[in-house]
């Protein structure tokens, strides 16, 4: 067990709590055996969870948007806590084209190519 795990699960309990009532959201090892994200919103889409707190090298990171592109046909989402590590994810992405990256708090998520999803508009549909 990773020392920052009751970090990670907080900030990561936090960030899914707005989208309880409109998706089911299965955590760790209830999710896809392969990928392993930290959490998946199943609804009319499913959208995959990584909660990145600043803990893992850009490198490891890499790794898992790798194992993404390579494995997963859905959307992704990487959320941090500031908009530096954000642009950091998204440099260290390198085509992943179904990533989007958010910061905690923020109602926006952004692909790299610019297109912007309003997570208002995903709780309100």
């Amino acid at each position: 067990m990773k020392l920052d795990m009751g970090y990670h699960e907080y900030w990561l309990t936090e960030w899914l709590f707005p989208f309880v009532e409109r998706f089911e959201i299965t955590r760790t090892f209830r999710t896809d055996d392969e990928l392993r994200p930290d959490a998946t919103l199943i609804g009319k889409s499913i959208t995959h969870v990584e909660m990145d707190c600043h803990t893992e090298s850009l490198s490891f990171v890499r790794e898992r948007m790798e194992l993404h592109k390579a494995k997963n046909p859905n959307r992704v989402v990487w959320v941090c806590f500031s908009e530096e590590r954000k642009a950091g994810l998204m440099e260290a992405a390198n085509g992943l084209d179904r990533a989007f990256f958010t910061t905690l708090g923020s109602d926006e998520w952004t692909a790299l190519d610019g297109t912007v999803i309003c997570v208002s508009d995903l709780l309100n549909k």
